[in-house]
């Protein structure tokens, strides 16, 4: 296998790591989520989060598979598909949208941009046209004009909520450039220690001393 290969696979691995991290997180996040709803006595709050810890926990599933661009594929889909639902039914005057400013920049954690480029390009322009039509048509909270559902009434105020949200997104943000700034030095790392290990001169080996003979002088 050449160093060019080599070097993509391990591009590639450590971002199904990162991807695999990050739905563990999510799924310790929607299980808090759901902890929180519940003790306040939100019973539709709780059940979504429920219903999203149930989701991305069967992509657990997939990573621990051999398809591992599948299972990458499905948790974004997951999340794409969740967030446009949570915007339509959410509670009026809450912006559940401004999740999908995490979400725009998963796919750079998730795929490789010198082998996965059209999977990346994808998945991060398809959250940003969502999130431009819900802002465009004004579609959030308009579940029950489109389909005839119900928004989802919490007891909370709808500015606590944001409040919450808003510091979702800081913590999702933070660790996502944590994550990025590792993965960049890793690759730097990769590709320059091999070289670097290349131009260090050689030191040469002295030549083994010969013991001097031993004269005798009378």
């Amino acid at each position: 296998m050449s160093d060019a290969k080599a070097y993509i696979n391990r591009e590639v691995e450590r971002r199904i790591r990162v991807s695999q991290l990050s739905v563990y997180v999510i799924v310790i996040a929607a299980s808090l989520w759901s902890i929180f709803f519940i003790i306040v006595g939100d019973v539709a709050g709780a059940v979504i989060s429920g219903i999203a810890t149930f989701a991305y926990a069967i992509c657990l599933i997939f990573f621990l598979s051999k398809y591992q661009t599948l299972a990458r594929v499905i948790w974004l889909c997951n999340g794409l598909t969740a967030l446009s639902a949570g915007c339509l039914v959410a509670q009026p005057g809450v912006a559940v949208e401004i999740l999908f400013i995490p979400l725009m920049c998963m796919p750079f954690l998730s795929f490789s941009w010198r082998s996965e480029k059209a999977l990346l390009s994808f998945f991060v322009f398809i959250p940003l046209i969502l999130w431009a039509l819900i802002l465009y048509f004004d579609l959030s909270s308009k579940a029950p004009e489109l389909f005839g559902w119900e928004t989802i009434q919490s007891p909370l105020e709808a500015g606590l909520i944001n409040r919450a949200l808003e510091l979702t997104v800081s913590v999702f943000l933070r660790a996502e450039l944590i994550y990025f700034s590792k993965l960049s030095m890793a690759a730097e790392n990769c590709r320059w220690l091999p070289r670097m290990n290349r131009a260090r001169p050689k030191k040469k080996q002295k030549p083994p001393q010969q013991p001097r003979a031993i004269s005798w002088q009378t």
